[in-house]
């Protein structure tokens, strides 16, 4: 298999079996005919059975994935389904819901916001994610895997933590026209990892443009 950052086959199979297979598909279909036209008529109905055989085990196997990986057709609950991508963040963060509206329908689309970094399949990167908007750094992970360059991702990392836990708003204030950061965001999840201490800095020196009981979005001027 192809060796790259995740270390295991599936960037393999995502990348080049899938696409091996929809042509083999094209090729079998021509092969299996193939075969049955050369066939002896002694040989063709077992020939014929065998093929059935793998083409129901296929379609037999996706009935019984749905049903699996779905829990039974039970892992959605009948009434709150929706095609809104954000009505989770609604329910279970509604301030954050708030807030991430609020900046869609008031700040303009060319500008960035700081918000802090975690990992992949997290919640980290939600304002960007949810509203378009550039921010320094999205999942790490997932941006070594795209671009490649560790040297960049790790120090913009390492940027924004220093950003969000420094005293010294010389070094904030560096650090913010160094990326061009006009927004930074303060929600449940850079509260968790940073202390109030820490985040005092850009109430002292930022102008607050929008807060609700969880969140806080300042504005460099």
């Amino acid at each position: 298999y192809v060796r790259d950052n995740f270390g295991v086959r599936m960037n393999t199979v995502f990348k080049f079996y899938y696409q091996t297979w929809i042509l083999w598909s094209l090729v079998g279909g021509y092969g299996v005919w193939r075969v049955a036209r050369e066939s002896k008529v002694q040989f063709l109905l077992p020939y014929m059975f065998c093929v059935v055989l793998v083409v129901v085990g296929g379609f037999l196997y996706t009935g019984l994935a749905l049903w699996s990986k779905t829990n039974g057709m039970k892992g959605v609950v009948v009434g709150n389904n929706t095609l809104d991508g954000m009505d989770y963040i609604r329910r279970s963060n509604k301030d954050e819901y708030d807030a991430i509206q609020w900046i869609s329908n008031n700040l303009p689309d060319d500008i960035v916001i700081l918000e802090s970094v975690g990992g992949s399949y997290t919640n980290y990167g939600r304002i960007a994610a949810n509203t378009g908007i550039s921010t320094v750094l999205g999942w790490p992970g997932h941006e070594i895997q795209w671009r490649g360059d560790y040297l960049e991702i790790n120090k913009r990392q390492n940027d924004i933590e220093v950003l969000y836990s420094c005293r010294d708003w010389t070094l904030a204030l560096e650090i913010l026209n160094r990326y061009g950061v006009k927004y930074v965001y303060v929600g449940d999840l850079e509260r968790n990892i940073f202390s109030r201490n820490s985040l005092d800095k850009f109430s002292k020196n930022m102008r607050l443009v929008y807060a609700n009981q969880s969140v806080e979005l300042f504005e460099l001027y």
